[in-house]
């Protein structure tokens, strides 16, 4: 079956502007994708002030004693960052944090839209409105997502498709737990079995035809017609 002309346009259009050019180049290594990029850094004790055009996500790694850092105009906040604390930094906000000791981040930011595409996809939430955690907080479940990022970049050869997926796994659990959607949870649609035999062929000879090109989940989702959360399950 031949691909819809704009679905195919949609996924050969490259990032026009790298959103990890906020993050130095020296700090760890990265990848960046259709939906942004990803970045696990290790950091000596320093400072930096931050905003950018896309959402940025960070899960602190390993421990790290006394951060001082501010959202926007807040003031600033002193706080221990157990593994696993949950830093989110909405677009086109400012924040400043400084630290004392080793710093190693997991660091994914997304691309203006994308978040508010899944909420729109996935809660039929048409107005996202992020809200990040208090300074200090710890996720579980997204240390485990951030340590697998890690473990994809410290291969050397990250596959951007896998990449892709875990960017969307992260995103919808940011969505789920920490916006205006932490409400409407409820009425998450439930997929509806497993992937059809055509849409499995689209996907397939999509793929054949545009191996050495950018692939994103959300694309592949949608020669499907499916959301990227139904079609990742």
């Amino acid at each position: 079956m031949p691909v819809d002309p704009m679905v195919e346009a949609r996924l050969r259009v490259s990032v026009g502007h790298d959103l990890l050019q906020v993050i130095p180049q020296h700090v760890g290594p990265r990848l960046s994708t259709l939906r942004g990029g990803v970045v696990h850094s290790i950091r000596p004790p320093g400072s930096m002030t931050f905003k950018s055009r896309g959402d940025f996500v960070a899960v602190v790694l390993s421990p790290v004693p006394r951060i001082e850092s501010r959202l926007g105009s807040d003031k600033l906040h002193a706080f221990d960052a157990p593994a696993g604390t949950l830093i989110i930094n909405p677009a086109e906000i400012d924040s400043a944090s400084s630290w004392s000791s080793l710093r190693e981040n997991l660091t994914v930011g997304y691309e203006p839209g994308f978040l508010a595409e899944l909420a729109a996809r996935e809660f039929d939430i048409l107005d996202l409105r992020l809200q990040p955690p208090p300074f200090g907080h710890v996720d579980t479940q997204a240390l485990q997502i951030a340590q697998l990022f890690k473990h994809e970049l410290a291969s050397g050869t990250a596959n951007e498709l896998y990449v892709d997926s875990l960017m969307t796994v992260l995103g919808l659990h940011v969505v789920r737990y920490y916006s205006n959607a932490a409400e409407a949870r409820s009425i998450v649609r439930a997929a509806d079995g497993g992937l059809s035999q055509a849409g499995a062929r689209r996907v397939q000879d999509f793929l054949k035809e545009h191996f050495a090109g950018k692939v994103s989940v959300a694309s592949l989702a949608e020669l499907c017609g499916l959301s990227p959360g139904h079609f990742i399950q």
